[in-house]
């Protein structure tokens, strides 16, 4: 089951990759870069019901990701801000994202 790219819970990496790329094209549209920040309650309300926890997942695996140019400042009293820290390096991760998926070594 470690190969397979279908998570327990039923999205695929392919989905959770699509939703990745999503969030940050919405963040590059709405030009959520330092110092600009949106809180986390507000990233939440860009996905859908279903895809909440994925989205919790997405933002905590980007802030750990040391390629990605993405910052999540968590709170003690909340769910903390997100932002990019630079716009043309953010789009060149959304480039390698599409070209290199991370689940295609998966396969």
């Amino acid at each position: 089951m470690a190969d397979s790219p279908v998570k327990v819970d039923g999205r695929s990496h392919y989905d959770e990759t699509n939703l990745t790329i999503d969030l940050l094209e919405t963040l590059v549209g709405q030009d959520v870069v330092e110092p600009d920040k949106v809180p986390m309650r507000t990233v939440r309300s860009w996905f859908g019901a279903e895809d909440q926890e994925a989205a919790k997942e997405i933002v905590r695996d980007l802030d750990t990701d040391d390629e990605a140019p993405f910052v999540w400042e968590s709170s003690e009293r909340g769910e903390g801000h997100v932002y990019l820290i630079d716009y043309d390096e953010t789009l060149i991760f959304i480039d390698h994202l599409q070209e290199n998926p991370p689940w295609y070594e998966r396969l």
